[in-house]
């Protein structure tokens, strides 16, 4: 765990920097830790990122009007023209042809309301007799399509509505300060400023990184203040539990049926250093290194499956007892790095008060994260 200084460091005791830099012989390099702990952001600022001129920034969203959905009768159909309730009725309209995918029944569409379909039974023979002919509760059905006749009218409009979606663009700032004594000083390792100042670009780095994994949209009520929600907070409906951990390359398998069912066939795929041990041991056969000048200079393997291919990262990021068993899969095509505009990664110089014997710098950013289309993405959540 780092030690940290809070406030400006300088040569005494309080805030001092390391005294082994000063005084003891030392090779003339310091080693900095995890200089790559933010593949997301950098992937999305390479590929996908723009500005935006207002710190709440909107995109709308569609989708095509699923055609399955469920029974969700609580007692079993068995007569024709009754009622059957089902899970979405606003996919279906007057005259569709629907499937019940059990028995092979099709039946046609006489009115629908409130999820309660009246039904005209057994169209073109298809119905069976005895218990076959009953539509039981979690029935899976699957809408055909409308089924006119000649000089029929245009029939019943259906049609999805937009969805609008938001999110905020989140002020981060690291700020930095040396003594003017300090500064001149001579000291291993190089050029204190040069050095102190990459290391605080790392770390305001790594800091953008987990707001755009693990942020929580919010604004506040008193105050000009928000934060942006990260790719957790969005994810809803991809999320494959691995219990203890996973366990057999079926259930990669498994969980890449749903990561894959919609957007793009090839997708990121971050993955903690225990998750990534995991996948190495089942899938070894399987995986593919991805030339790094292709990958921006980030260890990429791809991941082959029957429905699409994983390009795994290791996040450093992703861990503890509970990160250090997530992946989350992120359609890139649908991910953006929005930052307010002139307000993307800077280093800000020199805002030390007049009259301090003193540097004073910081860097600043004020940036979020826009997610299109949340069923194209997922997360793998076990036991770390």
């Amino acid at each position: 765990m780092p030690t940290m200084i809070t406030g400006d460091a300088n040569t005494a005791v309080t805030n001092a920097v390391n005294a082994s830099r000063l005084v003891i012989d030392m090779k003339d390099k310091i080693h900095l830790l995890e200089p790559s702990a933010n593949p997301l952001t950098v992937f999305m600022k390479k590929a996908r990122s723009a500005s935006c001129h207002n710190p709440k920034f909107e995109w709308l969203e569609d989708e095509a009007t699923p055609v399955t959905t469920r029974v969700n009768n609580s007692t079993d159909v068995a007569t024709d023209g009754t009622a059957l309730i089902v899970d979405e009725g606003d996919y279906f309209a007057v005259d569709d042809l629907v499937l019940v995918q059990r028995t092979g029944e099709v039946f046609r569409v006489a009115s629908e309301s409130s999820d309660t379909l009246t039904i005209a039974r057994g169209w073109a023979g298809t119905e069976t007799a005895g218990e076959g002919y009953v539509i039981v509760d979690n029935d899976s059905l699957t809408n055909l399509g409308g089924n006119f006749t000649e000089n029929d009218g245009a029939g019943t409009s259906v049609q999805t509505k937009l969805a609008e979606k938001y999110n905020y663009t989140e002020i981060c700032r690291n700020p930095f300060g040396l003594s003017n004594t300090l500064m001149n000083t001579d000291a291993y390792g190089g050029d204190v400023l040069a050095y102190t100042t990459k290391a605080r670009g790392i770390e305001h780095a790594k800091d953008i990184e987990m707001k755009l994994l693990f942020g929580e949209r919010a604004v506040s009520s008193t105050a000009a203040q928000r934060s942006m929600g990260g790719i957790n907070y969005y994810i809803s409906t991809n999320s494959k539990d691995f219990g203890g951990g996973i366990g057999s390359l079926d259930e990669i398998f498994d969980a890449a049926e749903d990561d894959f069912r919609y957007g793009s066939k090839e997708k990121m795929l971050l993955v903690s250093r225990q998750v990534a041990s995991n996948i190495s041991l089942l899938a070894a056969d399987l995986l593919r290194m991805v030339p790094e000048d292709k990958s921006f200079g980030i260890h990429v393997q791809k991941l082959i499956t029957p429905h699409g291919i994983y390009n795994i990262v290791a996040h450093d990021l992703l861990e503890g007892d509970t990160f250090g068993g997530y992946a989350f899969v992120v359609d890139m095509n649908n991910v953006s790095y929005r930052f307010l505009q002139n307000r993307d990664t800077k280093l800000v110089t020199n805002i030390q008060t007049p009259g301090q014997d003193g540097r004073k710098d910081e860097y600043l950013t004020e940036a979020g994260l826009e997610c299109i289309l949340e069923k194209t993405h997922g997360k793998w959540t076990s036991a770390a």
